[in-house]
């Protein structure tokens, strides 16, 4: 009779296992294999109750339990069916950490680069943005020689290293070139800048605008040439402090012309400067237009248009001007005659409701370094002496010197004028014999000269005498040359505001 054998043990063959847990921490390895989904089951080994689904995350792939915060508790009893692997475990054919880059003695056959694409471009700057223009051209003639002439435009704006952004436009081109503003936004071509950024710094270098911080009792706008130092600091404790340092050379002067408007005259009208230039070249941007206290704006299609380089405004046909119009224009125009400097200094502080700011703008000419002309030493020492007074900086415009036909000269004489003499008086003569006299002529303001300009045979502007009626001056010119004095100027606000 056959000997029976034991029954065998089917069990080592299922997949369904069970296991007791003691959490120590949120995150339990239940297993090395992965688990089969909607077949886990965790009870609570002390109060046998079944966990919820709410109190805990499975990873199924990687066989983790995690449970959530609070709802840990001290041993767990989990059932489950897993798979016969563990479906997370990195699979492949060869392992790539085994191959090695080549170098110049050893030769590693299955190492490929591939080469870089060659990108056609003349200047590379690798991730910054670029554009621009770069021009060279020979330039010949019968009557001159050759010449050659280049032309560089670029913008340049991007991120550099360590976070650094830059911004920047650079040209070679040094022609004073200005917009014909007639558009509402300008483009600057000879504005040439570098600005670096990186919060909460800014430093910029070149030409910029420097504007002032919101303050009721000093507000500007200027264009300057220079470096300018910026920041913004914030702290956790919601403290602000905010910066600004300038220090760089004016590029133009501030003016302001007021006039009433001219019935049906829509322009030009031409702006003058502070000391009534006429042919002045005005900084473009820096313009602002005020009709009967309301702003305008630059645009063929808006309200007018300003010609930069002669200084004139037009108004437009949408816009029309009146007798009444009461026209204010603010704006900046060049003016170099002395080396001026500009040094700016803002501080910004805010703490919750708390606002206290200061400022300090400082501008002042170089007594010393003119640009448009030499002042001789005896014309520094009576600019030196008249101190403040700047309505006697003038000099005698009265030079004695040989006749020139081609030149206007005057001779010198006496004349009485109801039975007042009046000496020195100069008239147009053309007597080689008299005419010693070549005059400089300047304005002096209506009712303040005794001379007018006139025209002689020749078509030619000369300058009339005007006898006074009851000692006041019928003229607006004088045989004098008005001396353009140095000037500073010191500016300072504090204030604080409470909200």
């Amino acid at each position: 009779m056959p000997v029976s054998s034991a029954p065998a043990d089917y069990s080592l063959y299922s997949n369904l296992r069970s296991k007791i847990i003691t959490t120590t921490s949120d995150t339990v390895t239940v297993d090395t294999v992965s688990i089969f989904p909607n077949s886990f089951l965790v009870r609570n080994l002390r109060t046998d109750e079944i966990i919820p689904k709410d109190n805990y995350e499975l990873d199924y792939a990687s066989g983790k339990l995690i449970f959530k915060s609070g709802n840990k508790p001290d041993s767990v009893l989990i059932t489950y069916r897993s798979f016969p692997t563990f479906l997370k475990k990195t699979v492949q054919h060869k392992n790539p950490g085994l191959i090695r880059k080549g170098d110049s003695l050893f030769f590693q056959r299955f190492y490929y680069q591939p080469k870089a694409e060659q990108t056609a471009s003349f200047l590379d700057f690798g991730g910054l943005n670029y554009s621009g223009n770069f021009a060279r051209g020979i330039q010949f003639g019968s009557n001159q020689d050759l010449t050659l002439n280049s032309n560089l435009d670029l913008r340049l704006s991007g991120k550099i290293a360590n976070g650094i952004e830059i911004t920047a436009a650079l040209t070679d081109n040094n022609i004073p070139l200005q917009p014909d503003g007639t558009t509402q936004q300008l483009q600057d071509f000879d504005k040439v800048y570098i600005q670096l950024k990186k919060d909460p710094h800014t430093i910029i270098a070149g030409d910029y605008n420097l504007k002032s911080f919101d303050s009721y009792f000093m507000k500007f706008s200027k264009q300057l040439q220079g470096g300018s130092y910026v920041n913004n600091l914030r702290f956790k404790n919601g403290m602000r402090l905010q910066t600004s340092t300038s220090l760089a050379v004016s590029r133009g002067k501030f003016a302001r012309n007021i006039f009433q408007g001219s019935e049906g005259n829509q322009g030009p009208y031409r702006l003058v400067g502070n000391n009534n230039e006429t042919f002045i070249i005005v900084l473009a941007g820096s313009e602002k237009i005020f009709v009967d206290g309301v702003r305008l704006q630059r645009g063929e299609l808006l309200d007018y248009i300003m010609d930069y380089n002669t200084g004139e405004l037009i108004f437009m046909p949408r816009f029309l001007i009146t007798k009444d119009s009461r026209i204010v224009v603010e704006f900046e125009y060049s003016d170099r005659n002395y080396f001026r400097t500009t040094v700016h200094e803002g501080i910004n502080f805010q703490w919750k409701k708390l606002t206290v700011f200061t400022q300090v703008y400082a501008e002042q000419d170089a007594k010393s370094k003119p640009i448009t002309n030499t002042i001789s030493d005896s014309t520094k020492e009576y600019l030196a002496s008249i101190g403040n007074d700047i309505s006697n900086a003038f000099i005698s415009g009265i030079r004695e010197t040989a006749f020139d036909p081609n030149r206007v000269q005057y001779r010198i004489l006496d004349s009485t004028v109801n039975s007042v003499i009046y000496d020195s008086v100069f008239v147009y003569e053309t007597n080689p014999d008299s005419a010693k006299y070549l005059l400089i002529f300047s304005y002096v303001g209506p009712n303040k000269g005794n001379y007018i300009p006139t025209k002689n045979s020749n078509n030619v502007r000369v300058y009339q005498w005007v006898a006074p009626v009851g000692g006041i001056p019928q003229g607006a010119y004088e045989p004098l040359v008005l001396l353009v004095t140095p000037k500073s100027q010191l500016l300072f606000t504090f204030g604080q505001v409470i909200r």
